[in-house]
């Protein structure tokens, strides 16, 4: 199951397509930020990838997604509830629709899901034990791209 974090027309909320048990993203507020498009702190960012993973899930695991600046566009989020979670959440640029990547992997399996979003993208898998590999990435539209990865051991 994937889902897309995208605009409303105001531009100030989202309105992901989910299934229906998976309850709406938080809105963010944006801010003035870098590369367009408004910002949401880190902290922010889980409690949206918590929201768009769904009720019963925890952050086990995260990390920045960074452009080859340095610069943090965003965070990579893995959870755990009734399934595995793995969210990209976008903290500059938030509003501005831009290719974006959320996947995980273990030596048996490979799920990965690619839109264009404004604030975030989301894939979700069936949990097992072992070593798994989480990454997201966000393009600014014009040829860069931030990436960003974390492995969780369960």
């Amino acid at each position: 199951m994937t889902a897309v974090g995208t605009p409303s027309a105001d531009h100030s909320g989202t309105t992901p397509a989910r299934s229906p048990s998976r309850p709406p993203a938080p809105t963010p507020t944006p801010t003035a930020g870098g590369g367009g498009g408004g910002s949401v702190s880190t902290a922010a960012a889980s409690a949206i990838a918590v929201k768009a993973c769904g009720s019963g899930y925890h952050v086990v695991a995260q990390a920045p997604v960074r452009a080859a600046s340095g610069k943090v566009w965003g965070m990579v989020f893995f959870a755990l509830g009734s399934r595995g979670c793995v969210v990209t959440v976008k903290t500059s640029m938030v509003g501005v629709k831009t290719p974006m990547s959320a996947s995980v992997q273990n030596p048996r399996h490979h799920h990965e899901h690619h839109a264009d979003s404004a604030l975030y993208v989301v894939v979700t898998f069936r949990a097992a034990k072992g070593s798994f590999v989480f990454s997201g990435t966000i393009s600014d539209g014009h040829g860069q791209t931030a990436t960003g990865s974390g492995r969780e051991i369960g």
